[in-house]
């Protein structure tokens, strides 16, 4: 059966792929912060003997491929690096030798979340195929390398929209699932809840469907698991209409933020994105960017369906090294804290949702390159660990230039959900310089977030830099555990990649 689904299946135009439950309530913010540079007078210790253990214990080998992210942070020297066109060749990969195996899509992750030093590199992008489309169900079955971008200009025509994916369009299908994303939509969280079922492939090479009826703790371990049981070869995806949409912009103190949002936001029925941020010199203001639908007889603000491909976006770019090094930075700011009260936009919501991460990426990341880190934090912490991180970042923002606030409902799905409440998530956007002693300091700045966000109960996102304890990690995500006998079960242990190698 799977030979005839891909024997007849559709490769997408690679040309047109863009390049690329701890309840401890939060107290007075100043403590905390002391409470958290106590922490790490200890935590130092620590993570300094772990570091010499993992040295100690350092594979060696001929390097013959290098594997970066798009930080262009910490590229990991691999054995070989296989670009992956088909099941057979998948199969061919993992039945030629025992190393270790990590598998990349677009290289969005920070941490070495795609490769593992010494180990196989398995580039799924060229593995990008759509299996079936159903636009009468809403449906699509796509390979794991497909972009979200590609998605969107088949089923366009067809009136749909992807249901849950990231704010940009770069992503792979694949590493989408594997980081179990999500984005800018009210009510919808994380990708897990829009996916009806997938294939792996297992590590002696047998194919399997797996489903939330068929081999469910195998499907629930995949999203969110970053390749710790076996590699994504295609999932069956839900759809949603694309609409009209309308962008509208409200400022407010970040005290009735959370309050305001709950109200007209998560029960609003015409509210379809929304997202709100935080700029420096002015933590505690909340700018909320509402999308709401429109009628089908709106007029458009462009008419554009979806965003123009390959642009070089000189604007934007020139715009984020402004807003990082120059002296005016702080007065463009103002003038965008102050654009609350321009018209509203309207647009297709396939437009929004096309966006490109081209648009984010500086002239040059030699001596400094740009980072992200996310917490989530329960509802019911929400608005007192905001107030928390609003302090941090005024006591020292170490290069933030942007804060998000989005909110997802509980996530059950996932094995290694970060939602297993309904939660309120905090982006940070971070400039960061790319020597020794700066991402040292980065890292232990990092680290004093992750310590905020358990303390108020919440955790923080793994597809970034790897700079949380042993500990921090099996406090953030106390299913590890049972992802490791998952592993042993199905003698999935040889997919490694530097994440499971430094938690698991």
């Amino acid at each position: 059966m799977f030979a005839e689904d891909y024997a007849s299946s559709k490769r997408l135009d690679e040309s047109n792929a863009v390049n690329a439950n701890l309840a401890v309530p939060v107290d007075n913010s100043i403590e905390q912060i002391n409470v958290v540079r106590r922490h790490f007078v200890l935590a130092s210790v620590g993570a300094a003997a772990s570091l010499l253990a993992n040295s100690s214990t350092a594979r060696s080998c001929s390097v013959g491929d290098m594997v970066g992210n798009v930080s262009g942070l910490g590229a990991i020297g691999v054995q070989r690096a296989i670009a992956i066109n088909n099941v057979d060749e998948l199969r061919d990969a993992l039945r030629s030798g025992s190393s270790a195996v990590a598998i990349g899509g677009g290289r969005y992750s920070m941490g070495g979340q795609t490769a593992v030093r010494c180990g196989l590199h398995l580039d799924t992008r060229p593995l990008n195929s759509v299996v079936s489309f159903q636009p009468e169900n809403r449906q699509i079955r796509v390979q794991a390398g497909a972009r979200w971008r590609d998605l969107q200009t088949l089923i366009d025509p067809f009136g749909l929209s992807i249901r849950t994916m990231q704010s940009y369009a770069n992503f792979t299908v694949g590493g989408s699932i594997s980081v179990n994303c999500h984005g800018r939509y009210v009510g919808h969280g994380a990708i897990a809840e829009s996916i009806e079922s997938m294939t792996l492939c297992l590590a002696n090479g047998e194919i399997i469907n797996a489903s939330r009826e068929q081999n469910r703790e195998l499907f629930s371990a995949a999203i969110g698991g970053y390749g710790a049981v076996g590699v994504i070869v295609d999932a069956t995806l839900r759809l949603d209409t694309n609409e009209k949409i309308t962008k509208q912009i409200r400022a407010l103190p970040l005290d009735e933020y959370f309050d305001w949002a709950t109200s007209e936001v998560l029960r609003s029925n015409s509210a379809l994105m929304h997202n709100a941020d935080l700029l420096p010199g002015a933590w505690r203001i909340a700018r909320a960017t509402t999308w709401h639908r429109a009628p089908m007889e709106a007029t458009l603000t462009t008419p554009d369906r979806l965003r123009g491909r390959h642009s070089k976006y000189l604007a934007q770019r020139a715009a984020i090294s402004t807003l990082a090094d120059s002296s005016v930075a702080d007065r463009i700011r103002a003038k965008l804290r102050d654009r609350s009260n321009s018209p509203p936009q309207t647009t297709w919501r396939n437009y929004e949702a096309s966006l490109d991460v081209a648009s984010l990426e500086p002239f040059s990341r030699e001596r400094h390159s740009f980072v992200l880190e996310e917490f989530f934090i329960p509802e019911r912490n929400a608005r007192r660990f905001a107030n928390v991180l609003a302090a941090y970042l005024e006591k020292n923002a170490l290069g933030t230039l942007n804060v998000s606030i989005r909110h997802a409902p509980a996530d059950q799905q996932a094995l290694m959900s970060w939602a297993r409440e309904a939660v309120f998530s905090f982006v940070l956007y971070i400039r960061v310089g790319t020597s020794k002693s700066a991402l040292e300091t980065h890292g232990r700045w990092v680290q004093g977030l992750i310590e905020l966000a358990l303390a108020a109960g919440g955790t923080y996102y793994l597809p970034y830099r790897l700079h949380a304890t042993t500990d921090q990690f099996t406090r953030a995500y106390p299913n590890a555990a049972r992802l490791k006998r998952i592993r042993k079960d199905v003698s999935a242990e040889r997919f490694v990649n530097t994440l499971w190698e430094k938690y698991l």
